[in-house]
This record gives structure tokens, sequence and C-alpha cells, in this order.
């Protein structure tokens, strides 16, 4: 079952989004939480509902500025 998933390129991380949560520097907490949903998001099939709603938190959750502070007045 799992070469036929990685055949189909399920199973893998589909969108890279492992590697753009990496990029976005989250605090810890919130990159463990995001990983555990890529990771959950591989084992979904790509035409399931919960898979576009895991998708869209995390494209939302990379795009988050986590490293990008500006100075208080």
């Amino acid at each position: 079952m799992q070469s036929i998933k990685k055949e189909l390129g399920e199973g893998e991380d589909r969108d890279g989004y492992q590697r753009k949560i990496k990029d976005a520097k989250m605090p810890p907490e919130a990159e463990q939480e995001a990983l555990k949903q890529a990771k959950r998001l591989d084992s979904l099939s790509p035409e399931s509902s919960e898979s576009a709603i895991i998708k869209h938190y995390l494209d939302w959750m990379s795009e988050i500025p986590w490293s990008i502070t500006t100075e208080d007045r």
C-alpha cells in the first residue's frame, strides 16, 4: 500500500509544507503543531474536504510573518 501511495504522490509532503513550515521560523509550539498537521495531511485522501481545510490552515500558518518584529513606540 505504501509503494502505491508513493507512486501516486501521496504520503509524501505533497505541497512542500514541511519546507514551508521550517522556512517560516515559527515558535516551537506552532511549528510542532503545523508539522503534525502536515503529517496528517499526508495520510488523507487529496479529494477529502478535510484535506482542503488542513491545506488552507498550513498555508495560513506558513504565511504569517513570525520572525518579523517592529519597534514599539
